[in-house]
């Protein structure tokens, strides 16, 4: 009966984890950033489980497509998958979002920060930090 009642709970407990991950991922993140991706300046834009990032070149800007792919609330941990404008896999952004609160002249400012890895499809890595402008 205690074996029943202890697997009974650990289900539960695992169908309400999986449940609230696949809620979590069907939110997504809405950010909007600037700074430098490898050695260019770069922007990145997420609505929800959508969004954009450019990256300028010498003669103008290239942009791409984002698609949410997971965010971990407690370790700060975001993944975004980067594609084509045809929908072709371009790579993956991954590193740790953080928003921080402070105080300058009696006002409540926030800064949210993006920094971390992209690696595309060929398997070259390069850092971005990104922040809010």
């Amino acid at each position: 009966m205690k074996k029943t009642i202890f697997y009974l709970c650990l289900l539960t407990t695992l169908i309400c984890f999986a449940t609230t991950a696949s809620a979590q991922q069907q939110k997504g993140i809405h950010i909007a950033l600037t700074g430098q991706i490898g050695t260019s300046e770069g922007w990145l834009n997420m609505d929800g489980t959508r969004g954009t990032y450019s990256y300028a070149i010498p003669n103008g800007r290239i942009e791409r497509q984002l698609t949410f792919v997971s965010y971990n609330k407690k370790t700060g941990r975001l993944v975004l998958k980067a594609t084509d404008q045809r929908g072709r896999y371009i790579g993956q952004f991954d590193g740790i979002y953080s928003t921080e609160t402070y105080y300058e002249d009696g006002q409540q400012l926030r800064t949210d920060t993006y920094q971390g890895t992209f690696t595309n499809n060929k398997g070259v890595k390069i850092t971005f930090n990104l922040y809010m402008d």
